[in-house]
């Protein structure tokens, strides 16, 4: 980091996902440099247990509001409180003030090297948001219009804008919002809490995060630094590639790159173990989560 960076990582969890989390942080832990960055997962019901768990790896938990004032146009009673980790997003600085730069992170994300953090919070000096593209060669959905991957963005996208933009924007690349970083005055945050408080009011649901930015960075309200899909590998559209001789994941196709950031999205979530293609041919069985012990005060210690 720079000597002007102090930045903050956020994720979020409710009890349920308590292991992909664990994988995360493990992940965060293992290298250097992010460990010494403060992170806060938002509490969308973890059990005390947990939260002592979190603590005792120096890592805090902080319950959050809905940020919206009109969330009351919901049943909140029946609302799941993970969808907390979707409205929190544009309110970082002010739910965690003292920042210089936020990064959020899903929590079914984590990290295969100590450049990540670096390479996002760099980029965010220069665009009003760092965020990843859903964009590869091998990414098969990309080219099939009536895909259900798409029929899903133009459902959402429709709901929010209309039929007319929301089938534009669905033939769109998607940024994904589950990982991205932005300085503390970025134009991001205000930007993006009236647009996704307007699409929410429209749609009349709760999901309208990642449309509401594309929205805005379409449109030219945003400047983007585009990372990559490395930074931000969506195992859901494409699984990646296991290198035996590095020991680490890869992106398929014909120019392999080490994957930054794993995000073990959907079906590829729903499944312990997964018969993943080699680089150097055949195939491995693993797990898609962080096979990195944990680290407690400078001694690794494996669960």
């Amino acid at each position: 980091m720079t000597p002007d960076m102090n930045p903050l990582i956020v994720t979020g969890s409710d009890q349920q996902y308590f292991e992909v989390l664990w994988s995360f942080l493990k992940s965060l832990k293992y290298f250097e440099k992010t460990r010494q960055i403060d992170c806060v997962v938002v509490d969308a019901g973890l059990s005390l247990e947990q939260k002592e768990k979190l603590e005792n790896i120096g890592v805090k938990s902080a319950e959050v509001g809905w940020g919206f004032s009109f969330m009351n146009i919901f049943n909140l009673e029946k609302l799941p409180q993970h969808m907390k980790c979707l409205t929190a997003r544009p309110f970082l600085p002010t739910m965690f003030p003292g920042y210089s730069h936020y990064m959020w992170m899903d929590a079914d994300t984590w990290i295969q090297s100590d450049r990540v953090a670096l390479t996002f919070l760099t980029a965010a000096e220069h665009a009003d948001v760092a965020i990843v593209p859903e964009l590869h060669h091998t990414f098969e959905y990309l080219y099939r219009p009536n895909d259900a991957a798409r029929a899903s963005h133009r459902y959402i996208y429709q709901s929010c804008y209309g039929k007319e933009t929301g089938e534009i924007l669905s033939m769109l690349p998607v940024h994904n919002a589950g990982v991205f970083a932005a300085r503390a005055e970025s134009p991001l945050w205000s930007e993006w809490s009236r647009e996704m408080g307007d699409a929410m009011t429209r749609a009349r649901f709760v999901n309208c995060d990642q449309a509401s930015l594309n929205f805005l960075i379409y449109n030219q309200k945003l400047t983007a630094a585009r990372l990559p899909a490395e930074f931000n590998w969506v195992c859901s559209s494409q699984l990646p590639h296991w290198d035996r001789e590095e020991g680490v994941f890869v992106s398929p196709g014909a120019l392999p790159q080490r994957i930054e950031v794993m995000h073990v999205t959907g079906a590829a979530l729903s499944q312990k173990w997964h018969d993943i293609g080699c680089r150097q041919g055949g195939t491995i069985q693993r797990s898609l989560l962080s096979p990195f012990p944990q680290v407690v005060l400078e001694k690794r210690v494996a669960d």
